[in-house]
């Protein structure tokens, strides 16, 4: 019916599946490619420089990270938010959409607001990512200014290499204003 939208709602859970087919399908072929155009020896090469506790650490710290955004985005709802496993597996999806996208960061961001739909209207999950969006780049650039300033009082760096780390941090105080 057209007022309650149970027909376009069966539409796209139609379309659910055929489109995590064609996800796993296209991130696939790019592994392959990947492995392809730079070479399994380069790939394993680099690999095998890395030992077990930086691989761990490389494990737990990104979940953390998913974690923590996904605590401050259930806070930037006004009201209600979908449950917290599903803000979690909602943000991994957008970072993995990111992380393989030409338009990252940002591109993962529509499909959260879509994967959150049945809890939140869209009038309510498109205002709380651009404010979650806005605190993480405010993060990163506390991370940033905090980072310069560690560099600067414990390690003599070369002088291109300050200048460029402050410019950076210019950009991101332009940036997030």
């Amino acid at each position: 019916c057209r007022t309650c939208g149970i027909g376009r709602n069966l539409a796209v859970m139609r379309l659910a599946r055929p489109l995590q087919v064609l996800g796993a399908v296209v991130g696939l072929a790019l592994i392959a490619w990947l492995f392809a155009h730079v070479g399994v020896e380069a790939i394993f090469g680099v690999i095998g420089k890395i030992y077990w506790w930086q691989f761990v650490l490389i494990c737990l710290a990104y979940p953390l990270v998913l974690i923590a955004d996904s605590i401050g985005w259930y806070f930037s709802f006004p009201r209600r938010a979908a449950p917290f496993s599903q803000l979690l597996l909602a943000r991994a999806a957008g970072e993995a959409v990111n992380a393989a996208s030409a338009v990252a960061p940002v591109g993962g961001e529509p499909l959260r607001a879509w994967l959150v739909r049945p809890w939140v209207p869209y009038e309510e999950s498109v205002p709380s990512i651009v404010v979650a969006k806005t605190v993480n780049t405010l993060a990163l650039v506390l991370l940033i200014g905090l980072a310069l300033g560690l560099a600067l009082a414990t390690l003599q760096l070369e002088h291109g290499i300050l200048i460029g780390m402050a410019g950076l941090l210019v950009f991101e105080v332009i940036g997030a204003a």
